[in-house]
């Protein structure tokens, strides 16, 4: 008996049913002088940028996702403590504590959007404190409220917050995409690539930017 393979489109993206939803492309994780830099994730930017700008010019729900840490909130904290313990120090996510960032030239909240991507009038924002979206905030409601069934996913990082979301996505009752070339890591490519191989088989579609417009366009 050969090995199990998904089918090749599980479902398909629906214009009037689909949001966007970008995960915490923050000043922390994007700029120079972020202690929790994801320095392959401002390569992303333009197609994010671009995901964006298709999903407000065709009415599409665009929601960003902000991660914010404190010290109260003692499990996010203390795994990624374990994980980066020489990074996380000088409050780091910590909402309304400013850095300087050297790209830019000057201070700017840790928590903030990046100015590349920044939110506009109509868009969402989720404040967060844990890796998946859906957790203790509202998005699973905003969403229901807008009719939402297909739920894209971009931003940063891969294997922590964008595919814990993902799959909080799936979990709560949405057809769950990965845009492949909007998403960003400092894990291994082999660890990345199998992560998505197995995201694709098991819990939804892993598609690229151009993908993912061509098949709303149709």
């Amino acid at each position: 008996m050969g090995a199990y393979k998904a089918p090749e489109k599980p479902f398909l993206l629906e214009r009037r049913k689909t949001a966007l939803v970008v995960v915490d492309l923050q000043n922390e994780f994007v700029r120079d002088g972020g202690l929790i830099q994801v320095k392959d994730a401002r390569a992303t930017l333009d197609t994010n940028k671009t995901l964006i700008k298709f999903f407000r010019n065709n009415a599409m729900p665009v929601i960003y996702t902000k991660m914010s840490l404190h010290d109260d909130w003692a499990l996010p904290m203390k795994m990624i403590r374990f994980t980066e313990p020489d990074r996380i120090q000088g409050k780091a996510l910590q909402r309304g504590h400013k850095r300087f960032f050297t790209d830019v030239g000057k201070e700017l909240d840790v928590t903030d959007i990046v100015g590349e991507v920044y939110p506009e009038k109509g868009d969402h924002v989720i404040n967060k404190n844990w890796f998946d979206a859906f957790n203790a905030t509202h998005l699973n409601s905003l969403l229901h409220g807008l009719s939402i069934e297909y739920v894209v996913v971009t931003g940063t990082v891969t294997h922590i917050c964008v595919e814990s979301t993902a799959k909080g996505a799936f979990n709560h009752g949405y057809f769950p995409v990965i845009v492949s070339d909007g998403v960003s890591s400092f894990a291994p490519e082999h660890f990345i690539k199998e992560l998505l191989n197995q995201f694709g088989q098991l819990w939804g579609r892993v598609m690229t930017s151009l993908e993912v417009i061509q098949e709303l366009s149709e």
